[in-house]
């Protein structure tokens, strides 16, 4: 049955970040891979040799989540750490910890990301990226988004306060929708307040009268109100068009200011421990809809869309072929247990005798032996899936 590579190494060359599957052991499988070139999200079929291999500029992966394209800046989102949580019919299921951005601008930029998350990898929880603190150039934002506590992360949400009046505006929208969660204040009153334009008043007779008695000029004098109004709307169009364009540059400049916090929420959100996957089992399904002959597909073609999290992030690998490289995951809940139901040492019957605490207890209990013939040993597995369409 086709699955998705357990295990990839993410290698920061030259030309382009490159992606292949490895196994267990960390040894080459095949010697197909996919570049993925530099300010691009262009996927691509590439043949591996001892080059890329020897390479000491890249990270282990558990997987792939999907390209993060921002515009000007675009990220490959790699899972670096997981935990099993369940097994089913022998399948583990994981939950994800972690992840790292790595950024696709140029070599310099993944070079300097792909060695500190590496360097993270080694040593484990303690002290990830010390010295990116000290950066406050975007690379190094983009290089150090592997560490954030929430209450950063929140904060980074809001637009930083910039001089000119026309920036205020997506400052004031987003800390509206976004820190007080719906509540739209001004945005709203003046959205939905907002009147159609009045029209002007007629002018009163009397004022006509007085108008046409102080213009004995004639002709010459219409002729030079109009070369005016036109002159008038000449300039206002001109400031018209000059606004639009200082809006698009207010906008892309007000993008490439919030990238590297982007960045940083992106990351909290997928390692918050709420998105689950398995490399070869359809947790999209029940396993009363587990249907034996479409196992021959690729997992990613048997995932029901409704539940497909990284479905757009991953659709560049989908539309180039990779299946090695998609991984679905869902966004929930997946929990298990294993429990033992017999007699008590006081003779009560059909009583919980025995349950596990972890979910490593669970996992381990389903290839022990029964350990006695009074009680009946039991598996309870729950999956909560949250559909997209609730996102």
């Amino acid at each position: 049955m086709p699955g998705s590579a357990k295990k990839l190494h993410i290698v920061a060359a030259a030309d382009g970040i490159l992606v292949h599957p490895v196994s267990s052991k960390g040894k080459p499988e095949g010697s197909l891979g996919v570049r993925l070139k530099y300010g691009s999200l262009e996927v691509a079929s590439f043949q591996q040799n001892a080059e890329h291999e020897a390479s000491e500029v890249r990270i282990e992966a558990h997987g792939i989540l999907g390209l993060l394209d921002l515009g000007s800046a675009k990220f490959l989102i790699c899972i670096t750490r997981r935990e099993e949580v369940a097994q089913i019919r022998g399948r583990p299921i994981y939950t994800i910890t972690d992840v790292t951005l790595v950024p696709l601008a140029s070599n310099e930029e993944a070079v300097k990301t792909v060695q500190a998350a590496a360097q993270a990898l080694k040593q484990g929880n303690a002290a990830v990226h010390e010295d990116s603190d000290h950066e406050e150039s975007e690379e190094g934002d983009a290089a150090s988004i592997n560490e954030e506590s929430p209450a950063e992360t929140g904060a980074a949400l809001e637009a930083p306060e910039q001089a000119s009046e026309a920036s205020k505006e997506p400052t004031s929208f987003l800390k509206n929708v976004v820190q007080n969660k719906g509540k739209y204040g001004k945005f709203a009153g003046k959205w939905f307040s907002r009147a159609p334009p009045a029209a002007k008043p007629a002018q009163e007779p009397a004022v006509q009268e007085v108008a046409e008695k102080e213009t004995p000029k004639g002709d010459a004098l219409a002729t030079t109100e109009s070369t005016e109004a036109d002159d008038a709307a000449t300039e206002e169009t001109s400031k018209s068009g000059t606004g639009s364009d200082k809006n698009a540059t207010t906008q892309t400049s007000n993008v490439e200011t919030l990238t590297p916090r982007i960045l940083r929420s992106a990351k909290l959100f997928f390692g918050s421990r709420s998105f689950y996957f398995s490399y070869d089992y359809d947790l999209s399904s029940s396993l009363a809809q587990e249907s034996p002959s479409s196992t021959s597909l690729p997992l990613h073609k048997r995932f029901d869309t409704n539940f497909f999290w990284n479905r757009n992030l991953v659709k560049p690998f989908i539309d180039s072929s990779q299946d090695f490289a998609i991984l679905p995951v869902i966004q929930g809940f997946v929990g298990q247990r294993a429990f033992s139901i017999g007699m008590t040492e006081e003779g009560e019957k059909d009583a919980i005798v025995g349950a596990s605490e972890q979910p490593k207890e669970a996992v381990a209990a389903q290839g022990e032996p029964a350990k006695a013939t009074n009680q009946s040993d039991l598996l309870i597995t729950i999956i909560s899936r949250r559909s997209v369409k609730r996102a």
